[in-house]
């Protein structure tokens, strides 16, 4: 991987400001929450408080950081729970379909590899509820289609 992204999708930008705001509003609860726990003298919160801004700020980080992005030697799709490196010469083409978490809607670009698997992309996920977003993914589904085709 090396130098800048010749492909990038990344959620809609509303998503991303929602992530935004939604951590601000996670974090302060938190702070209120210990602040009024320590006034109380109530300790037992801290841990239990603790837990929380871990699993917010992995789920926070990783919902900020989904995409997929295509360097000219490997395409790198980030989902909630993991990133995939794949070479290049690897990929044999792109699709749209179902995205991989457990939804019974949605869609979203699906990568199709040399050796029989699919990685979904999920955090370009289109609900299917207006015209921007199927038009978002055929647009970003071209642009990696003539990245696969300059090979």
């Amino acid at each position: 991987m090396e130098g800048e992204p010749l492909v990038v999708g990344l959620p809609p930008t509303w998503l991303r400001c929602y992530v935004v705001v939604f951590g601000l509003v996670w974090f302060a609860f938190l702070v209120v929450f210990c602040v009024v726990a320590v006034a109380n003298s109530i300790w037992g919160v801290i841990p239990v408080a603790l837990i929380m801004a871990a699993y917010g700020w992995f789920l926070l980080w990783r919902m900020f950081h989904l995409g997929l992005l295509a360097y000219p030697d490997e395409i790198v799709v980030r989902n909630f729970f993991n990133t995939r490196r794949i070479p290049r010469r690897s990929v044999d083409g792109f699709r749209i379909g179902r995205p991989g978490i457990p939804l019974s809607f949605g869609r979203t670009i699906v990568v199709l590899v040399s050796d029989d698997t699919a990685f979904s992309a999920d955090g370009l996920m289109w609900t299917g509820m207006g015209k921007r977003g199927k038009a978002r993914l055929e647009r970003l589904l071209a642009q990696l289609r003539d990245w696969r085709g300059t090979l």
